[in-house]
């Protein structure tokens, strides 16, 4: 479960744990899919706040 900040406020989402639910975004970025196939997208994964991306990397790896 995914409790994220988005374009359109904070939003909660789940994600399969499977690796084709997050996906290479050109070059530092990623895809997300959710149990519904919509989209979040993290353009920069390395503009994260120092905690989130150590979150992100702990349990997004691919």
């Amino acid at each position: 479960m995914f409790d994220v900040g988005t374009d359109h406020g904070p939003r909660q989402f789940e994600m399969r744990w499977r690796g084709d639910r997050a996906q290479n975004y050109g070059r530092e970025g990623k895809v997300l899919f959710d149990i519904f196939e919509n989209r979040y997208i993290i353009r920069d994964v390395h503009k994260l706040l120092p905690e989130d991306q150590e979150l992100f990397t702990r349990f997004i790896y691919w």
